[in-house]
């Protein structure tokens, strides 16, 4: 097992972590608190199946691995784009799931959470469908966009966003107890590769199970994708981890030619 998979099995599952798809809460699919938004604020923002993706370009999605491992998870392979609600969507297809030769699961916490969808036909793009360029995390203000059932547990009329600050490594580990700090300080900069940590500024829970694969982003750029949370009960987790996705983007170009 290599260090960074041990250390992120140990620690976050351990103590309080559980992949999106793996959480049943009193209220699944959510995005909890979240305010509303328009499709025009966020045309890159895609819906599979109990989950979401990102459109990199006319051809390629990105989205957590754990949403498209198994084939049963998407029958018919569809995504849904330029829409609020899937009701309001233009439906399209996928036909080749690229998922992350690294990724695996350990005991429900997913490592190197992260594949790429090549569509069956090109996406023509309007205002409500765009690629997000990949970006690089500067600064701790960062926006997540999710959809699902919110904390009512009914269906959003619409996509949702919620505002929140990145913390470091440091920080996130700041709320685990300190005997196991102490053991995970010196690694620090292994565990940054593999998940960004983030929460909100007010004392409310963020996303929860239906927003796995969906789009973390600064200042109109991709710099992660929701991965799991810190709490089986998603009424009750204040930190969010999700795929830090600047980690890959070497692997994401090589795979889809982007430049």
């Amino acid at each position: 097992m290599l260090l960074q998979e041990a250390l992120t099995l140990f620690i976050f599952y351990t103590l309080f972590g559980c992949s999106l798809q793996d959480i049943k809460p009193k209220c699944s699919k959510c995005i909890f608190y979240g305010k509303e938004a328009s499709i025009r604020e966020f045309p890159y923002f895609a819906a599979l199946k109990g989950c979401g993706a990102a459109i990199l370009s006319d051809t390629w999605l990105v989205t957590a691995a754990h949403c498209v491992e198994n084939p049963r998870m998407n029958p018919g392979n569809k995504v849904w784009v330029g829409g609020e609600s899937i009701s309001n969507s233009q439906e399209i297809t996928f036909k080749r799931t690229v998922i992350h030769p690294q990724y695996r699961t350990l005991q429900q916490i997913p490592i190197n959470d992260i594949a790429l969808l090549e569509l069956t036909n090109k996406l023509n793009f309007t205002d409500k469908i765009k690629p997000i360029r990949l970006g690089v995390s500067r600064g701790s203000k960062v926006v997540f966009v999710g959809k699902g059932l919110d904390e009512t547990g009914r269906e959003s009329k619409s996509i949702k966003k919620l505002e929140l600050t990145r913390l470091t490594t440091k920080q996130c580990l700041s709320e685990i107890p300190l005997n196991m700090q102490r053991i995970v300080l010196p690694y620090i900069k292994e565990l940054e590769k593999v998940n960004i940590c983030a929460r909100r500024t007010e004392d409310q829970p963020g996303i929860c199970m239906g927003d796995s694969g969906s789009p973390l982003t600064q200042n109109n750029q991709l710099i992660g994708l929701a991965s799991y949370v810190g709490n089986k009960d998603c009424r009750k987790t204040r930190l969010n981890f999700f795929t830090n996705v600047p980690t890959y983007t070497s692997w994401i170009k090589s795979v889809t030619k982007l430049k």
